[in-house]
């Protein structure tokens, strides 16, 4: 619940600072392969979750043991970088009305990444943005 809670988080806050880009005139061009990394992040985490367990019997007693491929990892772990860092340019280029470069939007990604700290410092962000426009 909370993986899939700080996905349609990211979404939200992506979406809605881009809302804000777009009623400024700021047109992000890295944002086009947002929806595709929220995409590709669902997917690889379903995979992770369902193909990876397997289940166990032995006469009554469940013995649930957990194989998940590398490679879907390595794939959820990428899409969630890219959903991150996009989401972190978008929210910066809304508050500063241009696009930024990464020096000015590091920090926001690196709040986006660590999301139980970072939640409390970009969601009153996303208020004020909310009430500004």
């Amino acid at each position: 619940i909370g993986a899939i809670s700080l996905i349609c988080w990211l979404y939200a806050v992506g979406h809605k600072a881009n809302e804000i880009n777009i009623s400024q005139g700021i047109t992000i061009n890295s944002f086009k392969y947002f929806n595709l990394s929220i995409l590709i992040l669902v997917v690889a985490y379903s995979l992770v979750m369902f193909l990876g367990t397997t289940i166990h019997d032995n006469l009554g007693s469940i013995k649930i043991s957990y194989n998940s491929p590398i490679y879907l990892s390595i794939v959820f772990l990428c899409a969630f970088l890219i959903t991150t860092v996009i989401a972190g340019k978008v929210l910066v280029s809304a508050e500063s009305n241009k696009v930024v470069g990464i020096s000015k939007y590091f920090t926001t990604t690196l709040q986006l990444l660590i999301a139980p700290i970072g939640l409390w410092f970009i969601q009153p962000r996303m208020k004020y943005l909310n009430n500004s426009n």
